[in-house]
């Protein structure tokens, strides 16, 4: 769980399994706003289209760490 303080309390579940060939991985987020300032913040950090591209990022690090044995840095926007 990580808290956000006055905005949002945010858990992160992932849950990987045995698939045809490899792995397949299922990741939940589950955000709780800290009253209407976290609701707002939620709104707009946390849209789909944000969920898509951070689990475009999660798929290509996993996947570079399992080909490189390194850690793929995120590029700052």
């Amino acid at each position: 769980m990580r808290i956000t303080t006055g905005l949002v309390a945010t858990r992160l579940t992932i849950r990987v399994e045995e698939a045809s060939g490899g792995s397949a991985v299922h990741i939940v987020y589950s955000f709780t706003p800290l009253g209407p300032e976290g609701r707002d913040y939620i709104a707009r950090n946390h849209s789909e289209q944000a969920f898509t591209r951070n689990m475009g990022f999660w798929q290509d690090s996993m996947n570079h760490w399992l080909r490189t044995g390194e850690t793929l840095r995120a590029v700052a926007h």
